[in-house]
């Protein structure tokens, strides 16, 4: 990839940070807490997941998850999910991942309650270049070993990213 092409893709990048981060959110009670409460953290058996949606611009797909707790009790999560993407055959694809924004806050999470976060795909081909296509993701909650599995398309041509998990914005569409 040329420096021009790197810079622009760079600067595409930053940009969708901004637009994910005043788009995504969405409705439910969690809130985000900046007192250590006494609720434990949240773990993949407290917790479901969920599309919620994404957008796609040139070259880059935003796709919103959701972790939904499902569990009787309020927990909470702080940073980010790890993910794991695979092929139709159920290979995992070895896929750099890097992290969006800096600002992990600890977010409430009531029963029935969910959290959102976001990841960002580049799908801008070089000349040459082979992208991966991939069926399923598992994604282990912050701070956790296990992990939820969904069925969700993926095109990734060059690494993508993944916010930290963060609480609903009222009003927004997630």
């Amino acid at each position: 990839m040329t420096s021009t092409r790197l810079r622009r893709c760079r600067t595409l990048r930053a940009a969708l940070v901004v637009f994910a981060a005043a788009v995504a959110g969405g409705g439910t009670a969690a809130t985000a807490d900046v007192g250590a409460q006494a609720d434990p953290k949240c773990q993949s058996i407290d917790l479901g997941i969920h599309y919620a949606g994404g957008q796609g611009a040139t070259a880059m797909a935003l796709d919103y998850f959701q972790f939904i707790n499902v569990s009787h009790r309020e927990c909470h999560l702080l940073g980010y999910p790890g993910v794991a993407v695979y092929d139709r055959a159920g290979r995992r694809l070895h896929v750099k991942v890097s992290r969006l924004n800096a600002d992990a806050r600890r977010v409430r999470l009531p029963p029935g309650g969910h959290v959102i976060f976001t990841l960002v795909t580049a799908e801008e081909r070089a000349p040459g270049q082979h992208c991966a296509f991939g069926v399923r993701e598992r994604f282990t909650p912050p701070n956790d070993v296990g992990t939820l599995s969904i069925k969700h398309r993926l095109m990734i041509c060059s690494g993508m990213s993944i916010s930290s998990v963060r609480a609903p914005t009222p009003g927004s569409r997630f």
